[in-house]
């Protein structure tokens, strides 16, 4: 007779059994990933061609364990696996720019698809933000940001592009040579980059898989954010799904935001980021009330703001952030840091900052989280502006006026190498600086 052994024993056989089972069924299951149909090198030049205007520049074949440099990283990335990096250029170019070294010349849309060996049958299409441009059209070049190579390194497809003009983070291709807009660019870089980024992506990836993806998705932020909005409006056929974050809507207005700094210095303090040593001491001493702002505000000490609205720092009231001796509203300041103290003046037109722009340079102090979360406008408000805790050094060392520039189609408002550290507008030979003409 055959022993059968403890209840717990049995029971234990018994998970045994199923386990096997169920694995026996799952391996029955499981299929691997598609390989690719097509080889890794320049026979994809003549393989696709799915119409005149686009051209394979380059096919690059890349190893485990490759480190690569994306456009935004600080240092390369290792990647995970093996994978295919083909670059396209999407004609017709810019054609109203004559002058080839204009910044606003532009052969077409420059892209980048990361194809991987082991591909999980889905594209993951990523939308740069800012201004865009990148090295998308060159072969000796990595266009894009870090997620579209974390995203090969997960197994999707991903493709990006250059939205039409090959320098990075430069929004003075938006200029021709004569100082008007480039209409042309414009509309690449806002829509036809990224119909030209999903349709093409999909069909070089069906293509070299042999069969088309299960899932086309779509992930931007900031400019890409808004880009995605645009696609999902418009061309809602593109794609499958979308992952949008802090999406740059309503440019007109949020671009006044970035020069409003700049405005409440001027008025307050009298200064601007073209006097460069008071507006970087200005920005340390802004950067060092946002420490204390996130210290008082966020009481389980995580170094940052859970929820900034919820947030109503105001330095007037902090001792610890006024110099010796300064009153405030009902302290008196006992900070004797000179690179991080404010006089009243200064934490005033701190406050302003904070509150935004509005129509006579005013502010609130009891305004509303929900006004500070933007839920709602104060009466004299034009619109909404920076949490306490927000990075805005940048804005107060150097002016920001591009988009002021553009809204007034007058490339005379852009801000010169005297009040920003980015580099003047250059188009062709010209170089132009704001006047003061009137």
């Amino acid at each position: 007779m055959t022993r059968q052994g403890t209840p717990a024993r049995r029971q234990l056989c018994a998970w045994n059994a199923l386990a096997a089972g169920a694995a026996a069924l799952l391996a029955g299951c499981v299929t691997a990933p598609p390989a690719a149909t097509l080889a890794c090198n320049d026979s994809i030049k003549s393989a696709f061609k799915p119409d005149a205007q686009t051209t394979v520049v380059s096919v690059r074949e890349i190893k485990k364990g490759a480190a690569l440099t994306a456009v935004d990283s600080p240092s390369p990335i290792t990647m995970a696996a093996d994978l295919c990096l083909v670059k396209l250029l999407i004609g017709p170019g810019a054609m109203a720019e004559k002058d080839k070294n204009a910044r606003a010349y532009s052969e077409g849309i420059g892209i980048e698809v990361w194809l991987p060996a082991q591909w999980n049958e889905r594209i993951r299409n990523y939308g740069d933000g800012g201004w865009v441009g990148g090295g998308h059209r060159y072969p000796d070049q990595i266009g894009s940001k870090v997620p579209a190579l974390v995203d090969a390194n997960m197994g999707y497809a991903s493709g990006t592009a250059d939205a039409g003009q090959p320098w990075y983070q430069d929004p003075f291709f938006a200029y021709l040579s004569n100082g008007q807009l480039n209409l042309e660019s414009l509309h690449d870089f806002t829509t036809r980059a990224m119909v030209e980024q999903a349709v093409k992506t999909k069909a070089l990836v069906t293509l070299y898989y042999g069969k088309s993806p299960r899932f086309t998705d779509y992930d931007g932020h900031s400019q890409g954010g808004r880009k995605g909005l645009k696609v999902a409006q418009q061309f809602p056929e593109l794609y499958d799904g979308y992952m949008i974050g802090q999406p740059a809507i309503s440019p007109p207005m949020f671009g006044t935001v970035a020069i409003q700094p700049q405005i409440v210095m001027r008025t307050e303090l009298g200064f601007t980021s073209a006097d460069k040593a008071q507006a970087a001491a200005f920005a340390k001493k802004v950067d060092a009330a946002n420490k204390r702002a996130v210290v008082q505000c966020h009481k389980p000490g995580l170094g940052f703001l859970l929820n900034p609205s919820s947030c109503n720092y105001d330095p007037l009231r902090d001792a610890g952030a006024l110099c010796n001796g300064v009153l405030g509203d009902g302290v008196t300041g006992n900070n004797a840091d000179a690179s991080s103290c404010m006089s009243a003046r200064a934490a005033n037109a701190l406050n302003k900052i904070w509150y935004g722009a509005t129509s006579d340079g005013s502010w609130d102090a009891t305004q509303s989280a929900d006004g500070r979360a933007g839920k709602s406008l104060g009466a004299k408000q034009p619109w909404w502006t920076f949490s306490r805790s927000a990075a805005i050094g940048g804005l107060i060392a150097g002016a920001d006026t591009d988009n002021l520039a553009l809204m007034l189609q007058d490339v005379r408002y852009a801000a010169d190498a005297s009040t920003t550290a980015r580099p003047p507008v250059v188009n062709g030979s010209k170089v132009f600086t704001r006047t003061c003409d009137g």
